[in-house]
């Protein structure tokens, strides 16, 4: 069992990608837990990607928040 937080803070006009991955080595039963806050500043500009790569055995609940203050932009992507 895996319990994660993530805080990430993207700063005024700053523009950066963030990988977040999810993977389950061997066949044994997992259970993952995360919880991620994003914080984007005035123009700010950030690329999320999340990889999820688990065996039949794995679980995986995920929750992401993300706040944005004027001008910021947020892509996210999931595979």
């Amino acid at each position: 069992v895996n319990h994660l937080r993530n805080v990430i803070v993207g700063g005024k006009n700053s523009k950066f990608s963030v990988v977040e991955c999810h993977y389950n080595l061997g066949d044994h039963a997992s259970f993952t837990n995360v919880v991620t806050e994003i914080f984007l500043e005035e123009g700010a500009q950030m690329e999320h990607c999340k990889i999820q790569q688990k065996n039949d055995q794995a679980f995986l609940v995920a929750h992401t928040q993300v706040h944005q203050e004027d001008k910021s932009r947020f892509s996210d992507f999931n595979i």
